[in-house]
């Protein structure tokens, strides 16, 4: 399998495309598995931007990001996506470190906007019994687990 991280040649061309003689000073590894690798790029004259790498089946994750963009889910702008043979590569806005992990009531009131949308052709939506069943799994769940949050 080929390793996702760009050499220094790939990612100064990569970064050239959207930034037309940029830099980049550091990188850093913020997730590495096998299907996906991002790293946070550090340039002294641009803001940091994210690159994501990532294999086949998470290929089309750049189409969805364009797709949802203007949506009232909270998105980073991606500046460029291209896709060779089963590897995507994404460069877009660093948008700072987590302030906190989102919970499953997001994830799911999220899941439902962006079922809502067009998608791109050829990405399937949820039908509408898999939103209703997210939506109860969710419920139950917080409903299950509510004195956890309340304790301490």
């Amino acid at each position: 399998m080929e390793p996702l991280a760009l050499s220094d040649s790939q990612l100064t061309k990569a970064i050239g495309r959207i930034w037309p003689g940029a830099r980049w000073a550091t990188r850093d590894v913020l997730w590495d598995w096998q299907l996906s690798r991002v790293k946070r790029i550090a340039d002294s004259g641009h803001p940091n931007i994210i690159l994501k790498r990532s294999r086949s089946p998470l290929t089309d994750e750049g189409r969805n990001l364009e797709a949802l963009s203007g949506s009232a889910i909270p998105l980073p702008e991606v500046y460029l996506t291209y896709v060779e043979g089963d590897t995507v590569t994404i460069l877009m806005e660093d948008l700072g470190p987590a302030k906190r992990q989102p919970h499953k009531g997001e994830a799911a009131t999220h899941a439902v906007l962006v079922q809502s949308r067009p998608l791109p052709e050829g990405l399937s939506k949820m039908d509408s019994e898999g939103l209703r069943n997210l939506l109860r799994d969710t419920r139950d769940d917080i409903s299950e687990n509510s004195w956890r949050w309340r304790v301490g």
